[in-house]
């Protein structure tokens, strides 16, 4: 139920942003050395950092905090590839990264997108994860869904 919660969100935001059938280009995250847990990308079209493309690709830095304020998810909204980083190079697997694979394995520690949501009167919130899928399933509890 979760998971299908998850892709009706991200099915709205690719309705509502407009969707466009270019690729956008891969998106590449880059967070902490050792980081684990959900990141949010933050809709603030006011004080929001831009995607900026660079060597072929976008790069949003997350910050120690977890969350980014970003101007659009326009980018996120096209088809696109999404891969991970650590602060030191480290590549973190991701279902861009595991090409072939049918999906990540549960257990593995990798990125993982889980659409778009917005709690209470708060702002559209892009969340994603480092981590496994028990990791995905406590982020759930933890936000009551």
């Amino acid at each position: 139920m979760r998971r299908y919660f998850a892709s009706v969100c991200l099915s709205l935001l690719l309705v509502g942003c407009g969707r466009s059938s270019t690729p956008s280009g891969p998106v590449r995250f880059i967070v902490p050395d050792g980081y684990r847990g959900a990141f949010d990308l933050i809709l603030d079209p006011t004080n929001g950092v831009t995607f900026a493309k660079t060597n072929g690709e976008y790069v949003l830095v997350i910050p120690p905090s977890g969350q980014l304020r970003v101007r659009t998810f326009s980018i996120l909204a096209q088809p696109h590839e999404e891969f991970a980083a650590y602060a030191s190079g480290q590549s973190i697997p991701s279902d861009s990264s595991l090409k072939g694979a049918t999906a990540m394995p549960a257990s593995m520690v990798g990125l993982r997108n889980r659409g778009t949501i917005r709690l209470g009167d708060g702002p559209m919130t892009a969340v994603l994860i480092v981590g496994t899928e028990q990791d995905v399933d406590a982020w759930y509890q933890k936000i009551g869904r």
